[in-house]
């Protein structure tokens, strides 16, 4: 499955579609097993009302200002907030449903800019 990720300093975020692309889903790392792995908690799920099968374009959009998330598919959106569990060093990653590889990737940094000012230029209305 292909991903896109960056590294970001307040825990590892992650927008991705299950399901043959017919489930959204937030997820946070909480913390390491003892193996290694990263464990998840799922912060928001949303069925989307068309699907994204494999081969089929899409756009997604994952924006993460301070704890407040917005994920966008097709033009479905998830709000949700990150928890204090997941303030370790992590990545953002967007994961599609399929083996299909990424296109035209677009990276904005809002970093440096006050919390509303970021959440203004990225179209985040809460």
């Amino acid at each position: 499955m292909p991903e896109i990720a960056l590294r970001r300093k307040n825990g590892s975020l992650t927008a991705q579609l299950y399901r043959e692309g017919t489930i959204f889903v937030v997820l946070q790392s909480t913390y390491m097993s003892p193996d290694g792995e990263p464990q998840y908690q799922e912060l928001a799920r949303q069925r989307l009302t068309n699907s994204v099968p494999a081969g089929t374009p899409f756009t997604i959009e994952f924006i993460a200002v301070g704890t407040h998330l917005t994920a966008r598919c097709n033009g479905s959106t998830v709000r949700c907030e990150a928890t204090p569990e997941g303030s370790r060093s992590g990545d953002v990653a967007i994961r599609g449903p399929s083996y299909d590889a990424f296109r035209d990737v677009e990276i904005l940094n809002l970093e440096g800019l006050g919390e509303v000012e970021a959440m203004k230029i990225a179209g985040m209305n809460w």
